[in-house]
């Protein structure tokens, strides 16, 4: 059973529809690691914007008492001073992501830079928010926590391959990766998710292991944030350990 353990979020973010954007709640019950609530978030008409998305966010945590925002997405542009080989910033190459988020105002592939933009806003907006902290940078405020995370690095990290894009994954294919992370991971998912969402309850992995819930530790990978140029750059992937 677990005790003591506060609800933790995880969102898989997209910009270009609200549909599109994965939300999943973990919470304890008695028997099982966790149940995943998907989705957990209820979207308004129109085009998805950093800040209203920051503020259902906010409201969300604050109504169930969510301890742990995580956001697969990027939260910082690469360091202009970094002398590190390659594109992007050094946690996605720690983490092997394909995407790589650049100097401010780039990224490749060039067609990820709206994507990359909305993400930063999005944790902008939220880090703006009274007692929201972000993981791993200084003290810890009094409301909850966000970070990065990197699905497809912890579909490895459980030993499983990847859930596919959602151009490739079938309604099917999905159901079959459902099942397989809830042997995987200890937890109640329930069924007929959609690709967003099933990928939003693994983005919140690291965050219920950071929360003290998950039979796996949480594992940063890169420097911790900084600001160059006026913006954040840099900064951590979470993921979790891998099986020892």
């Amino acid at each position: 059973m677990v005790r003591n353990v506060t609800p933790v979020l995880g969102i898989d973010l997209a910009c270009r529809r609200w549909a599109d954007i994965g939300t999943a709640r973990l919470e304890p019950v008695a028997g099982i690691r966790a149940r995943a609530v998907s989705p957990a978030l209820v979207f308004p008409k129109g085009d998805p914007d950093p800040r209203v998305l920051a503020g259902l966010i906010d409201a969300h945590c604050r109504k169930f008492g969510v301890g742990w925002v995580a956001l697969d997405g990027p939260h910082a542009w690469r360091d202009p001073a970094s002398t590190r080989p390659g594109a992007g910033r050094w946690c996605e190459k720690l983490a092997r992501a394909q995407g790589k988020t650049g100097v401010a105002e780039t990224a490749l592939p060039r067609t990820q830079l709206r994507w990359t933009r909305f993400c930063i806003e999005v944790f902008d907006a939220l880090l703006a928010l009274p007692g929201v902290w972000l993981a791993g940078d200084g003290p810890a405020g009094h409301a909850y926590g966000v970070l990065e995370t990197f699905p497809t690095a912890t579909w490895r990290a459980l030993g499983l391959a990847p859930l596919p894009g959602k151009a490739a994954a079938r309604v099917g294919g999905v159901e079959t990766w459902r099942e397989r992370l809830e042997q995987a991971a200890g937890l109640s998912v329930p069924a007929g998710l959609g690709h967003d969402d099933l990928q939003a309850v693994v983005a919140a992995l690291p965050a219920w292991a950071l929360a003290g819930g998950a039979g796996r530790r949480a594992m940063a990978l890169g420097d911790p944030a900084r600001l160059a140029g006026g913006k954040r750059a840099e900064g951590l992937i979470w993921t979790l350990a891998d099986m020892e």
